[in-house]
């Protein structure tokens, strides 16, 4: 029984693993989802945010829009390698795109922030007018948008297969408690009736040691007082035997006694 409970207290442990190992790798693929997400989201934003302070500046020719671009030009690089990192096989072709129109995008501004340098706001202004730029910010939010979909079917997959594991794992571990429960509860049912049998076999050992005890204890004194009577028939047989001898050999005495007197009557008158 002992065992038997061991057993399935290892087994209900051993399924309690299961299900949190399973539950973690749910969440981590939800969480997967989500991260590469919030990376699309913020390469996105970087390119937003470069082109806004690239155009701030050839406007205004203020060096103040300057710095936001140059930090976002460092930032684009390690997005579009965090991204990569993350992309399932499905994504691969659509990051590509994506890191393909980013680098564009940047190289373009690159280059009107050196038509500016050389050629003056007017001639970067004549190159911020063209539709080359905007096209390449428009598929560059289209990508986005599509990678964004397609990853958000993924986390919606994610999310309900996660949801049907926390559920299984459930009545995984109600279905593992209630059979340990059901175990000790017999084991302890067990217990009992093994405690009360041996209580009974103890009381009935017991029992059988008193009555022993007081059979010895009658034999005993029967045997104590056979005892006494055997040496007291002993003592009165030897008085018997005493008695009997004195009386035998005093009738001896006499006898001879008497055949003495008569021999010594014949002797005197001879």
């Amino acid at each position: 029984g002992y065992a038997i409970a061991m057993a399935l207290l290892a087994a209900s442990a051993l399924v309690d693993s299961r299900n949190a190992h399973q539950l973690e790798e749910s969440n981590a693929r939800v969480t997967h989802s989500l991260e590469f997400m919030e990376k699309l989201r913020q390469t996105g934003n970087t390119a937003f945010v470069a082109e806004s302070a690239q155009r701030g500046f050839l406007i205004t020719g203020k060096d103040t829009y300057l710095a936001p671009y140059r930090e976002m030009h460092d930032l684009i690089e390690p997005r579009l390698n965090a991204l990569d990192q993350l992309a399932s096989p499905a994504q691969r072709p659509a990051l590509a795109e994506l890191a393909r129109v980013t680098r564009q995008r940047f190289a373009q501004m690159d280059s009107m922030l050196a038509v500016y340098n050389e050629g003056g706001a007017e001639q970067a202004s004549a190159a911020v007018g063209t539709d080359e730029g905007a096209s390449t910010m428009l598929r560059i939010r289209d990508v986005i948008r599509d990678m964004l979909a397609r990853e958000g079917e993924v986390l919606a997959e994610r999310r309900a297969s996660a949801s049907d594991t926390y559920s299984l794992s459930q009545y995984r571990s109600l279905l593992a408690t209630l059979i340990v429960a059901l175990a000790l509860s017999g084991f302890y049912l067990l217990m009992v009736r093994y405690l009360r049998q041996r209580d009974e076999a103890l009381a009935s050992v017991r029992d059988n040691n008193l009555d022993l005890e007081q059979r010895v204890r009658r034999r005993t004194a029967e045997l104590s007082d056979l005892s006494r009577h055997l040496l007291n028939v002993r003592e009165d047989e030897k008085k018997n035997i005493a008695r009997d001898l004195h009386d035998e050999f005093g009738s001896y005495l006499t006898a001879i006694n008497m055949d003495v007197s008569r021999a010594r009557d014949k002797i005197a008158s001879s």
